[in-house]
């Protein structure tokens, strides 16, 4: 059997960091068994489209390098299909038209008095009014769900309701239409949150309507905040592009969302040739999974440091650097120290220009006290690259390295902590460190 699975997002936000690890969980799947991936678009929410959250579901994808192995389904051009299904449905007497008005509905919602939305089931009547087609839910025993990921999860018929499928505009639902391209597309296994569960009983039951043989289905639990709790979409730190903003490495990032409720062992530093041939759906957890910038950004560290520097001067510019000839010439040269002390692309960018746009670093903090002996003592020094001789002639003059380290850090890079101050008189050169330590001595 040749494994399809697919993504399904809506395009009504910003693409969201859950959806991009089902995105991913789904790809590698299909990556693992020799399969396809494929993108389906959910279009036919009209008042929510956004055409800016189309763009970013699929640069977010692209970004990732989660390439689709098809052409984009949109959802909207199969409305015709989903609503033969519900007539069809409707014909074989296993759907039925539905009469209830939105008041009634109203009464039922506030009375939390169901008794009557059945009212239409068995009584076939044909009124000259509106209507919406119902899907007739078994009312005796169980459905089963048997879930690669959760386990056999089941449910009592009795709890769900017959759901509408069609609606007074003759518009299919969520349910009818996911379960119909799911089968036109030959989907073999739908990976995706659990918060579907419900819906899965749904279109198992139309599945099994219609005499289609079910894919398998792996609900995997939701991301959580850092707090604990349910990423929402209005969450600035849910949205892929924050992340791919703030200077992740989109191989970071992949590497992050497959361990955030994935695990391999002990592993932790995954590639992506090692994450298809040991992905699986067994080593998926059932709890859900919590947000930890700190681990990512460690995670992107890693990933950034073994960057070849060449490469990473490319993705710089990406990211907004400027730097004169001079600047860049420089950068070049102090790349291996200051990467090490980088853990995303923004940052690097930044200790670059505080280094290099500039003949001054930006003085943001207050400048670090020496004594009058120090003080003459970096006036007369010829800057050497020698740190030996540097201690040799501090000695003479009774001054401590750790005394005037913090100043003379201060003086090159503006900051209390930097690269070590030889890696930066080696980067900086002789001529532009005197000139930094004069200025700084002047403020």
């Amino acid at each position: 059997m040749l494994v399809i699975t697919r993504f399904a997002p809506s395009p009504t936000g910003d693409l969201h960091i859950g959806g991009i690890r089902t995105a991913l969980f789904n790809w590698l799947f299909a990556q693992s068994h020799g399969g396809k991936f494929l993108l389906r678009v959910e279009d036919t929410d009209h008042d929510r489209f956004a055409e800016n959250s189309l763009n970013s579901i699929i640069e977010g994808l692209s970004w990732m390098n989660l390439h689709w192995n098809e052409e984009i389904v949109y959802q909207s051009k199969n409305v015709d299909y989903h609503r033969n299904i519900a007539y069809e449905l409707l014909e074989k007497k296993l759907a039925y038209k539905c009469y209830l008005t939105q008041k009634e509905l109203s009464d039922m919602r506030e009375n939390n008095d169901y008794s009557e939305l059945r009212k239409y089931r068995d009584n076939i009547v044909d009124l000259n009014t509106s209507y919406v087609i119902r899907f007739k839910m078994p009312l005796e025993g169980k459905i089963v769900m048997k879930d690669l990921v959760q386990g056999d999860i089941e449910v009592e018929c009795k709890q769900l309701e017959d759901f509408v499928i069609l609606r007074q505009d003759a518009n299919p639902t969520y349910n009818l239409s996911c379960a119909a391209d799911d089968h036109k597309m030959n989907i073999t296994h739908i990976i995706r949150g659990d918060d579907h569960i419900t819906n899965a009983f749904k279109q198992i039951s139309i599945f099994n309507a219609m005499g289609w043989s079910l894919p398998n289905y792996a609900h995997i639990p939701l991301i959580h905040n850092e707090s604990g709790q349910k990423l929402s979409k209005r969450n600035q730190d849910a949205g892929i592009s924050y992340y791919r903003d703030l200077g992740i490495l989109p191989e970071a990032m992949l590497n992050y969302l497959l361990r955030l409720g994935w695990s391999h062992g002990d592993d932790e530093i995954i590639s992506i040739e090692k994450a298809i041939e040991w992905f699986n759906l067994d080593n998926i957890g059932k709890s859900a999974s919590q947000l930890n910038m700190d681990k990512l950004l460690h995670i992107n560290g890693v990933y950034l440091r073994q960057k070849d520097n060449f490469e990473l001067l490319n993705l710089l510019d990406n990211y907004g650097l400027s730097l004169g000839d001079e600047g860049r010439n420089m950068f070049k040269k102090a790349m291996g120290a200051l990467k090490i002390r980088s853990n995303t692309l923004n940052e690097l960018k930044d200790t670059a220009h505080d280094f290099f746009a500039n003949r001054l670093p930006r003085y943001g903090m207050d400048v670090p006290n020496i004594s009058p002996e120090a003080r003459d003592f970096l006036k007369s020094w010829d800057i050497n690259f020698d740190e030996s001789e540097l201690r040799s002639k501090l000695e003479k003059c009774d001054i401590k390295l750790k005394d005037i380290a913090p100043f003379i850090r201060f003086a090159l890079s503006g900051k209390k902590v930097s690269p070590g101050i030889f890696d930066m008189i080696q980067f900086l050169g002789e001529e532009l460190t005197k000139y930094r330590i004069d200025c700084a001595l002047r403020l």
